[in-house]
């Protein structure tokens, strides 16, 4: 998948997990007429609906369909994380609005829930690394994530006000099919979106296949070793190949530096076409034979070594 199909199906999944979480929290308060309870239920709906969309999109993107597991463990993960920062929001706008009058303090209250579901994600990847032992990662998903989700939580919020205000007055009532399902189809589709840019935009080092059945697929670079091969559970499948090995080659993290390895492959790993025999040292613009395929590594301009 590439950044920009990636960002597409990030606002598509927040638009349709935005949508879903509103409808069934209408149907569960439809006969409550707390503004307080009613902010409450949507915004932990919304918060768990696009934490859990995202999460499991992330979750294809970086792994692949195959690994079911952890496509289930960091979805639910992100999407309990998001509960909380979406009553969190729901509760502090509402009071906000109470207290002052004025509708427009509703986007503080979409802003910190946007920012939370920005950082559920992340943030259940720092728990569950040190929950295992095992190496905690270093992608800035956490950094990006809070930037892009309160940017976008900011900006779905003025959508959603604009909707309810605007079409609540035409229609002459709130309801899924005009203020209250467009203006979370556009909270939604911003949340996801702002969090996927943030991670694409602010990304340090990727690679990129130019050659091979994946002619297209992209990947960020924030794992300490990032595995290639035939093997399901490889970071970029390189399949239809029978020449390239189940683990045929990794590209090690070390501090600043990014250096690719033969796995001990038969027909070896090239960069540059020259042979790999021992961990190199990438760089912007170098270019990784394994079998037929082809990937370009790519570094942010003027990252420090």
């Amino acid at each position: 998948m590439s950044f920009n199909l990636f960002l597409y199906y990030c606002a598509i999944f927040g638009a349709y997990a935005a949508l879903s979480a509103a409808f069934i929290s209408r149907l569960a308060t439809h006969s409550i007429g707390s503004e307080l309870v009613q902010s409450i239920i949507d915004g932990a709906l919304v918060g768990a609906f696009i934490s859990f969309a995202v999460g499991a999109l992330d979750t294809i993107w970086s792994t692949g369909k195959s690994d079911i597991k952890r496509l289930v463990i960091r979805s639910m993960g992100a999407g309990f994380v998001g509960v909380f920062g979406g009553v969190l929001g729901g509760v502090v706008g509402s009071l906000i609005v109470k207290i002052t009058g004025v509708q427009f303090f509703v986007l503080a209250g979409w802003t910190i829930s946007g920012l939370l579901i920005g950082l559920s994600l992340g943030l259940f990847d720092l728990v569950y690394a040190l929950a295992t032992k095992s190496t905690p990662p270093h992608d800035n998903k956490i950094k990006n994530g809070l930037m892009g989700g309160a940017f976008g939580g900011f900006l779905g919020g003025a959508f959603f006000l604009f909707f309810k205000l605007s079409l609540g007055a035409i229609f002459g009532r709130e309801n899924l099919l005009s203020a209250s399902g467009l203006g979370f189809v556009a909270l939604g589709a911003s949340v996801g979106f702002f969090i996927g840019l943030a991670q694409v935009v602010l990304k340090e080092a990727w690679v990129r296949v130019e050659a091979g059945k994946r002619i297209g697929k992209e990947l960020i670079l924030s794992k300490p070793e990032t595995f290639f091969g035939r093997a399901e559970t490889c970071d970029i499948g390189l399949f239809g190949d029978n020449t390239i090995e189940k683990i045929h080659a990794k590209v090690l993290m070390q501090k600043n530096r990014y250096l690719i390895a033969d796995a001990g492959s038969v027909s070896g790993t090239f960069l540059n076409e020259q042979k790999v025999t021992k961990p190199m040292e990438l760089k912007a613009g170098d270019m990784i034979r394994l079998g037929s395929y082809i990937l370009r590594f790519n570094e942010k301009p003027g990252k420090k070594k």
